[in-house]
């Protein structure tokens, strides 16, 4: 690239996303199912052993091979992991997977019927992915191998993808072994080769989202530290080439998986108590440095701070085990035994003065409240006051309240009086931003006044019900969105476990709900937290199933349908889970570990809930069908005032109006016909009956239920011969509609079933020139909507071909029309044959034209034509796309892909298309690969599409990197544009944000060592140059401090040799005089390479790292490069500070 046209690059995509690298993050998923316990996908058994880099072990599938735990012997999964593949004979990479696969199938060590060969990957086209699993899915079902490839070959059940990726396969191992595989064999290797898909490739990775849950599970540590560990770990065992079991599994890693549980030992009773030491534990914790916290702490204790601050150290001398400072936080340990020893001491006046301590902290606004962020993290000075003297305080308070008939010396009522007036003057009539603020503090708030505090939320619903609207999230799907409900409504939870407030918390949690509030992916609601409490099977309150019914019906009365809603969520159903509600801590209430429910009460439970549920359907239609699923489980006067419901519901309602519960009714008929206990058999002829009243005559009725029914496929046996006689009948009831109706009830049939464009697409299939002319002219008219006819067009044209397509009445209309049907149909050859003849503004059509996801192998040659068409109207990102999807090296040229990518990356595309990543990634991955296209031009395209090049695809910029490390000028263009001169007005260059941006991915962590050619080969000469080179002109322009930052930064990133030195001439250019901004650029460099890590409470990683880089300080020293050493030494320094600080933060997370 020349040094202009960095400037001229515009910015038309978004940036991706950094990462570890994609094997290793696999092989770290296995690690976590052995470390575990786990199962091992596709054997689904237990991980035995996990080893790496096989081959020493005779495994030509040799990335990962996985042993886990078989019935009578162990078994075996052959991992190849491939970040992307591309499923055709000529990919070498999908070669060399078949290749080892077919190899390693052969070996007497694999046991064909047992063990399994997997291809691992995260990016392949989904057509290739369908085939895949589709032959896996045949040769496991099929009898033997003439079974199998009739099943492949077999039209309508199989695709053409499928039978070409089949012979894709059956060619490569012809290839491979000589002579064609004996079809027995090619059958029992199709069911040992299975796909397996992993997302590892991104920062949204579902995978690793529920790999740390399982750490989480499984770990008390930190679930991503410990993910970031294992990957770490993966890595070194993938070099060594490790064998991995439980026996040898490195100890560090085996403790991460200890769940540590603290024995906390009460040390001997304060000697020589004063009525300081009830004052502190009041008190609880602050902050030396704080001045509210100061303040407050004068005003509890009657002391000045200094004072109060001076005893409180001549108390830690004497009693070290209950006080505790660290960092200018104090805090009293074991709190409440302490109270416990002083409750004597405890006096109105001391009590008093916390309760006016508590309510002014309660009474702070929250900064990040009333900034009104859209996101919701704590920050240590939210509050004028501390978090740990907010939360302190208000726990003394309700210990008091607990402990009130046992504190003798202090008036029960007036203490009782003045906690009421607390909860009652902070919470009556606020605003929304007093209910956020408090969030930390409902719960002790509900604990200490129950009934107060339920009086401040009801009125708060009912009077100011749009600023308790405000406490719910106003979005879905942001980690951190604010959401200020949750607290108030675990308050709720908490009061409902006593039965004393019970009703009126369900009420209050009914009112919540009624409120017109944001539906978003938050499962904490008001609704779940009424079904969390009251479900028979789990209650989560300790008042008996008495209480629980007129909670249940004391919604009834407020809002019928959260009732039902509340109801139906209550009756039995199959999978229920349930998650732990809070549970009080300071009300007077015995609450049982677990609350045991018999299977007796569970039962009784049940049927009251179906009783109650039958009597409120009554006639509503929507209720009946929400109960068919029920059936099973209604007793026998329950299912006969159900059943009478239906006749009544019959004899009320047109056979349209019940449509849906003929079908539901059906649908759960079927499937327990054979099932059935006696109740339901003695009404099975019933049931029959009343479903042969509600069969629809009306032919577009009845016809739904192939669409919306699935009582076809219930325990049919054959699902395939199924599906394709369900399909049959499709096509036919969609021309008899058509035959019968005509086009309006087709179309009308199609919204019915909510899915028009297969109906359309059917009846497109099955029309004649006449017929398929009368639907264009409504449409034309407007009686007949463009995406019915678009669809049936398209149908029409794929069965008839573009001479059929002529003959109809479409070229009569107008172009605008014309244009409108044909460039919404999916490009085929066939279609622009027609718009070559219909349309005369050819350019208008390739500007709107849907175009197809990729180009098979049949429709190559035709791939060019689109491409200059789309270039031609400036679509270039869509011509991207369609080129990285498909194959195109047969007839694109690599000067035509530059050419195209330049275009795409620097001038404005019309229409609203954005890069694919997938398609990009493959065009970037081949384009790298053409060594006959010039290094300038192939690092012109990896600069562009920078954003795209991240570790996670397996790509890196190897020809932006290799002439950054031979071109000293290119370096130098760089830093002119993305860095100021000292003086700030000399040779300034203006550059857009997606510049700014590469530049900036490139030049912050810099990774660049100068002197490595194409092939990786240092070159001192070239280096010494270079260093030359960029010395002389980042001087001359002002600019040599950062350029030598730069630099360092990449040396640190050079190749080591056996003693962990980099090249001598590195060496030597780190340990002159004049480098000292160079040895900080590569100090940084490496304290920056470390990246996210584990986290080791003991800092054993960084002592070892520190212990190295001194031995490497004291070799290199030795032969007399004393700057380089000093340099290693401060990095010795900086980890072995960093080993202190992880230690001391592991001890205060134990001693709190």
């Amino acid at each position: 690239m020349g040094k202009n046209m960095v400037s001229k690059i515009s910015n038309p995509f978004s940036t991706g996303n950094g990462g570890g690298n994609f094997e290793q993050r696999i092989q770290a998923m296995f690690l976590l199912s052995l470390l575990i316990d786990g199962f091992c996908p596709a054997l689904n058994e237990r991980t035995k052993k996990v080893c790496f880099q096989a081959k020493h072990l005779g495994y030509d599938v040799d990335d990962l091979v996985v042993f886990t735990y078989g019935k009578n012997k162990d078994r075996k999964m052959l991992c190849q992991i491939k970040h992307s593949v591309k499923v055709t004979e000529k990919d070498k990479t999908f070669q060399e997977v078949i290749c080892a696969a077919w190899s390693d199938f052969c070996k007497d060590s694999f046991d064909k019927e047992k063990d399994q060969i997997a291809l691992l990957t995260a990016q392949i086209h989904p057509s290739k992915q369908k085939a895949l699993r589709f032959i896996h899915e045949q040769a496991i079902v099929s009898s033997d191998e003439k079974d199998f490839r009739r099943r492949i070959s077999l039209v309508n059940y199989a695709s053409s993808d499928i039978d070409k990726t089949y012979n894709t396969i059956e060619n490569i191992i012809t290839s491979y072994k000589g002579s064609k595989p004996e079809p027995f064999a090619l059958w029992r290797f199709c069911k040992a080769f299975i796909l397996l898909l992993f997302d590892m490739d991104c920062n949204e990775s579902v995978n690793r989202t529920l790999s740390a849950a399982l750490i989480k599970c499984n770990s008390s540590m930190d679930a991503y530290g410990v993910w970031e560990r294992l990957v770490e770990y993966a890595g070194f065992c993938n070099q060594a080439g490790a064998s991995i079991d439980m026996n040898n599994i490195d100890k560090g890693i085996q403790d991460l998986f200890l769940v540590k549980k603290l024995i906390t030992f009460i040390p001997a009773p304060i000697t020589g108590l004063d009525f300081f030491v009830p004052t502190i534990a009041m008190i609880g914790a602050w902050r030396e440095d704080n001045d509210f916290d100061r303040q407050t702490i004068k005003k509890i204790s009657g002391l000045n701070y200094s004072d109060f601050e001076l005893k409180a150290k001549n108390m830690i001398l004497g009693n070290s085990a209950y006080l505790q400072l660290t960092n200018g936080s104090w805090k009293v340990l074991h709190k409440d035994e302490i109270l416990l020893q002083c409750k004597e001491m405890l006096f109105d006046a001391s009590i008093e003065k916390l309760v006016k301590a508590t309510k002014n902290v309660l009474l702070q606004k929250s900064k990040m409240v009333m900034n009104q962020n859209d996101y919701c993290y704590s920050v240590s000075d939210e509050y004028d006051n501390s978090v740990e003297l907010r939360k302190s305080l208000i726990e003394s308070v309700c210990w008091i309240k607990k402990a009130l008939p046992d504190i003798s010396n202090c008036n029960r009522n007036k203490i009782e009086n003045m906690i009421s007036l607390l909860v009652r003057e902070t919470l009556q009539n606020v605003e929304w931003t007093r209910w956020a603020s408090l969030s930390d503090c409902l719960e002790y708030l509900a604990e200490l006044d129950p009934e107060c505090f339920l009086d401040m939320i009801e009125q708060g619903i009912i009077n100011k019900p749009q600023e308790i609207l405000r406490l719910f999230p106003q979005k879905s799907g942001l980690f951190g969105t604010a959401n200020y409900i949750t607290h108030l409504l675990w308050s709720l939870e908490i009061l409902a476990w006593s039965p004393d407030f019970l009703v009126r918390s369900i009420r209050i949690l009914g009112l919540l709900e009624t409120l017109s509030y944001t539906k978003t992916n938050w499962s904490n609601t008001p609704k779940n937290s009424i079904i969390s409490i009251l479900l028979p099977w789990y209650p989560q309150t300790v008042a008996g199933f008495a209480k629980r019914k007129n909670a249940l019906l004391s919604l009834k009365n407020e809002n019928m349908d959260i009732y039902w809603d509340v109801l139906s969520q209550l009756l039995p159903s199959y999978g229920c889970t349930s998650m732990n509600n809070p549970r009080p801590r300071y009300l007077l209430l015995d609450i049982p570990e677990k609350i045991n429910v018999t299977s007796a009460e569970i039962s009784n439970e049940y049927a009251y809930l179906l009783g109650l549920a039958v009597d409120e359907a009554q006639c509503d239609v929507n209720k009946i069908v929400d109960l068919t699923s029920k059936i099973t489980y209604m007793n026998d006067q329950t299912l006969d005032n159900y059943l009478d419901h239906i006749d009544t519901c019959i004899e009320k309602n047109t056979k349209e109006h019940i449509f849906s519960l003929w079908l539901n009714l059906c649908e759960s008929i079927e499937l327990i016909k054979t099932t059935a206990g006696k109740v339901l058999q003695k009404k099975m002829d019933r049931f029959q009956n009343l479903i042969e009243k509600m069969e629809p005559d009306d032919i577009r009725l009845k016809y739904r239920e192939l669409y919306l029914g699935t009582k076809r496929f219930i325990d049919k046996g054959d699902y395939v011969s199924t599906w394709q006689k369900v399909e049959t009948e499709k096509s036919v009831a969609v021309r008899e509609i058509f035959d019968r109706y005509g086009y309006e009830g087709t179309e009308a049939f199609g919204y019915a079933v909510k899915n028009i464009d297969d109906v359309a697409r059917r009846l497109g299939g099955s029309l004649n020139v006449g017929e398929q002319s009368m639907i264009i002219d409504a449409c034309y008219l407007e009686t007949l909507s463009k995406e019915f006819t678009i669809s049936c067009l398209a149908s029409f044209l794929y069965c008839r071909g573009a001479s059929e397509v002529l003959a109809t009445s479409l070229s009569s209309k107008d172009q605008g029309f014309i244009l409108e049907m044909l460039s919404k149909i999916p490009l085929s050859q066939e279609l622009i044959k027609i718009v070559n003849i219909v349309l005369t503004d050819e350019y208008a059509y390739w500007e709107k034209a849907v175009m197809p996801y990729c180009c098979n192998e049949a429709d190559i040659k035709f791939l060019s034509i689109i491409l200059e068409k789309l270039k031609s109207c400036k679509r270039y990102i869509t011509a991207v796309n369609l080129l990285g999807r498909s194959e195109f090296e047969p007839v694109i040229t690599a000067s035509d892909v530059y050419n195209l990518l330049i275009l795409a990356g620097t001038e404005e595309s019309i229409g609203n298309e954005s890069i694919d990543s997938f398609a990009i990634k493959n065009i970037i991955s081949w384009f790298q690969k053409q060594e006959n296209v010039d290094l300038q031009l192939r690092s012109d395209i990896d600069f562009i599409y920078l954003p795209f090049i991240d570790i996670y695809s397996g790509e890196q910029p190897r020809a932006l990197n290799t002439r950054l490390s031979l071109e000293p000028d290119y370096f130098c263009s760089m830093l002119e544009h993305f860095y100021k001169g000292k003086s700030g007005d000399q040779d300034e260059v203006d550059v857009n944000k997606g510049v700014a941006d590469r530049l900036f991915s490139v030049l912050f962590q810099y990774k660049v060592t100068p002197g490595i050619n194409w092939d990786g080969v240092f070159d001192e000469n070239i280096f010494k140059a270079w260093m030359d080179s960029v010395k002389k002109w980042s001087k001359e322009h002002e600019r040599f401090e950062v350029a030598m930052y730069t630099v360092g930064s990449g040396l640190s990133y050079a190749t080591l040799d056996a003693d962990k030195f980099p090249p001598m001439a590195i060496v030597k250019e780190l340990n002159l005089a004049e480098n000292d901004a160079l040895r900080r650029g590569y100090y940084l460099g490496i304290i920056n390479q470390r990246g996210a890590h584990y986290v080791d409470p003991e800092g054993k990683p960084e002592l070892e790292l520190s212990e190295d880089y001194n031995n490497r300080a004291n070799i290199v020293e030795a032969k007399g490069y004393s700057r380089y050493a000093d340099i290693l030494r401060k990095i010795a320094d900086e980890y072995k500070r960093e080993a202190m600080y992880n230690i001391e933060e592991a001890q205060k997370r134990i001693e709190c």
